[in-house]
């Protein structure tokens, strides 16, 4: 018997990121990581936690990537909303947010490169909010516009195979838990991973997709 070949689906425990990685559980050996066990019996779980500093970061994502198989899709997933002028918010506030927008995401990359020497796919979701700017979102639209610019520069990296970018707006997760922001209106995160995973097919090095909360009509961007 063939084996699948293997995903790992960072912030992949909830959300958006849970329904990307429900999605490939069919052609994918599916590995997620998070702060919370899904206890999905279809893909194996991780703890890990992407806010801090960099250095302790990385010795537990090389830690991590030492333990798994070889990754053939890399999803990175992971996001935290955070809403307050630039003056409101604490040093510490603007560390995670980098941290997890585009300090993590490079170390992933960079320590799978190490281990293995390629990445087949690469899969970012960012947001609408990457080319959005946002008065009361500063370093959130900051790190997502940084995250898909590094996504769009490792592209060039012919190690990675096939980079997908996508950036869709806001949808109906607990991702706005405790902010006071009415969901209304907002996208249903199933369809949106349906067709997310279903923009990975074809033949391309690199795609930046968007799927507004207007529309959740699939939108390529060329830029």
């Amino acid at each position: 018997m063939t084996s699948l070949p293997i995903a790992l689906v960072v912030g992949g425990s909830s959300g958006l990121g849970y329904e990307i990685a429900k999605n490939l559980v069919s052609r994918y050996d599916v590995h997620i990581t998070g702060r919370t066990d899904p206890s999905d019996k279809r893909m194996l779980f991780h703890s890990l936690h992407l806010s801090g500093s960099a250095s302790p970061l990385q010795s537990n994502i090389h830690g991590l990537i030492e333990k798994l198989p070889k990754i053939s899709l890399l999803a990175y997933c992971a996001g935290a909303v955070q809403l307050g002028k630039i003056d409101s918010l604490s040093l510490a506030q603007i560390e995670d947010q980098m941290s997890v927008g585009i300090v993590a995401p490079a170390i992933f990359t960079k320590e799978l490169l190490l281990a293995q020497g390629k990445i087949d796919t690469l899969l970012v979701i960012t947001s609408t909010t990457q080319r959005i700017a946002r008065e009361n979102e500063p370093m959130y639209a900051a790190s997502k516009a940084g995250l898909g610019m590094l996504a769009k520069s490792l592209s060039l990296d012919t190690r990675i195979g096939k980079t997908l970018v996508a950036g869709p707006g806001g949808m109906k997760t607990k991702f706005w838990d405790d902010t006071g922001i009415s969901m209304d209106g907002f996208l249903d995160p199933a369809p949106v991973a349906m067709k997310i995973v279903g923009e990975l097919e074809g033949d391309y090095r690199y795609r930046h997709i968007e799927i507004p909360r207007q529309t959740g009509v699939v939108t390529t961007v060329h830029d």
